[in-house]
């Protein structure tokens, strides 16, 4: 008996070292054969420590209240689940060294540990092209998956990149992974207003906002069920600015290009740039142009990791070639020196031979 009591201490050590250990050697440096050192260092101190109770395990006694299995599986409960559960709720320990399947059960084994003493809405608003005030968008026909109420994806999504830098350039502001899922969402709901009121003019910037509503106060289902306040009904001090920014237009600059006698060229290159000499913001290629070339430079043209800037130096390439990397004596260019503000319409750039 005292064998098989062995190897089952064995095999449950190896199970333990597998799962709470692995991550522990790879912590130390020893990357390639953590997971096996982890099991086999499970297995040595499991069957060591089931062979050394093994004879008192398997003795019986009037004097004891507790079997000495029962009392292995206690300690075990204790020091597995109810000391890492307590750290994690009291002290919000984020035991990384733990596997995540076992980690989220002792979050999960958290929930509802505290009183919440605000409960959150999410609003957007919008500006459309060629107004200034601001105007928030219903969540019918944009978010409609409701979640407990009047939690939908767009609170899920915006509570989840609230998070701003603390210090640096962007102090204050969201940055990283949350600026960009908040920026794309912003890109959603300008195409779906887009979808939804095509009689509107585009929308041109948006921004989200958190507002905090104390535990005890007037709740928002009060006055109508599963619904939410607006937020012109919200004072002032009770929001909180996520993010405001633009969005990139689908036409930001329009109008032809002209030219007089100009030669057969592969490409006809349209060039924004964010200064006069600074890097390329928007490019458009037309294959075998004949001119005028009618074009239109928007957020389909936008390189990526860029966003659409206020104002743009145009500069325009007939090349022969149609390599952009090189230039020919033999291709006609132009380069504006003023900038162009975005929206312009019915620009005419006029192509001349190089010098």
């Amino acid at each position: 008996m005292r064998i098989i009591d062995t190897v089952i201490g064995g095999l449950i050590g190896a199970g333990f070292g597998w799962l709470f250990c692995s991550k522990q050697f790879a912590t130390w440096g020893v990357q390639e054969y953590s997971e096996l050192l982890a099991s086999v260092s499970g297995l040595l101190i499991g069957a060591i420590i089931a062979f050394l109770l093994s004879p008192y395990a398997r003795t019986r006694s009037n004097r004891r209240m507790v079997s000495p299995y029962g009392m292995i599986v206690s300690v075990l409960a204790v020091l597995l689940w109810l000391i890492p559960m307590g750290m994690t709720g009291s002290f919000k320990s984020k035991l990384y060294t733990v596997p995540a399947v076992v980690r989220n059960q002792y979050r999960i084994s958290c929930l509802f540990t505290h009183s919440s003493k605000y409960w959150h809405t999410v609003h957007y608003q919008v500006r459309l092209n060629g107004q200034m005030e601001w105007i928030e968008g219903p969540l019918e026909g944009f978010f409609d998956l409701d979640i407990f109420g009047y939690r939908s994806k767009l609170n899920r999504i915006v509570l989840a990149s609230r998070y701003k830098a603390k210090k640096g350039p962007r102090k204050g502001k969201v940055f990283g992974r949350n600026q960009k899922r908040l920026e794309e969402m912003g890109a959603f709901i300008g195409q779906r207003w887009k979808e939804i009121y095509p009689e509107d003019p585009e929308v041109k910037a948006v921004r989200f906002y958190r507002v905090g509503h104390k535990v005890g106060e007037e709740h928002c289902m009060s006055r109508d069920p599963w619904s939410r306040p607006s937020l012109d009904s919200i004072p002032e001090n009770k929001r909180e600015l996520i993010h405001s920014f633009s969005l990139t237009p689908s036409v930001a600059l329009s109008g032809r290009i002209l030219a007089d006698e100009p030669p057969d060229a592969e490409i006809l290159f349209i060039i924004a740039r964010r200064s006069k000499n600074g890097p390329i913001v928007a490019l458009k290629k037309i294959a075998s142009p004949q001119f005028p070339v009618p074009f239109e430079l928007g957020k389909q043209d936008v390189q990526m990791g860029n966003k659409w800037p206020q104002d743009i130096w145009l500069e325009v390439r007939l090349d022969i070639d149609g390599d952009f990397s090189t230039k020919s004596p033999q291709d006609w260019s132009v380069q504006l020196d003023d900038p162009i503000r975005s929206g312009r319409e019915k620009l005419d750039v006029q192509l001349e031979a190089s010098q």
